[in-house]
């Protein structure tokens, strides 16, 4: 008995050309640097996102904030005020109106966000773009046209969804 030969149409997408554009985040929470920390890390939470792009007046891409970056800061301010009083401070002292502490400058995007935004090309491809992901340790890329203007946001579970709708037929 023969084998059954079996044909697959060719109609499966591939990471190779598809474009970030097609899967991208479209509708993307910005900030500014002279925004407060505590009003960054609001949207952050509220939003359950883990990154936020930091654009100036005409949506170009400056600066990223993403949790970790909030994390750090927090922690940095915690050990320095440990090592000024050589005690812990007590949570409630830590709890000022920016977030950390009352006595001090409220703290601005600007001063924790990562200044240096690796972004990509909306004409992108997937695979591409997932490349400079796992190069850099990242777990999203602000998305920017040919203008270098804020288009989208390109996540690690913008991918997954991706992967997980499987092939198109």
């Amino acid at each position: 008995m023969g084998r059954a030969s079996h044909k697959v149409e060719s109609t499966e997408r591939s990471a190779q050309h598809e474009l970030v554009f097609s899967i991208m985040t479209r509708e993307v929470t910005t900030v500014r640097r002279e925004m407060t920390l505590a009003s960054a890390m609001e949207a952050l939470v509220l939003q359950d996102i883990g990154h936020l792009p930091v654009v100036d007046e005409h949506r170009a891409v400056v600066g990223i904030l993403s949790k970790t970056d909030v994390v750090r800061q927090a922690l940095l301010t915690r050990d320095a005020v440990e090592s000024d009083e050589h005690q812990a401070t007590p949570r409630s002292e830590l709890e000022g109106a920016d977030g950390f502490h009352e006595d001090r400058e409220p703290t601005t995007v600007g001063d924790v966000m990562s200044p240096r935004a690796i972004c990509v090309k909306d004409s992108v491809s997937i695979a591409e773009a997932s490349k400079v992901m796992s190069e850099h340790a990242i777990h999203g890329l602000p998305v920017v046209n040919d203008e270098n203007r804020l288009v989208g946001f390109l996540s690690t579970m913008d991918i997954t969804r991706w992967v997980a709708q499987g092939p198109v037929r």
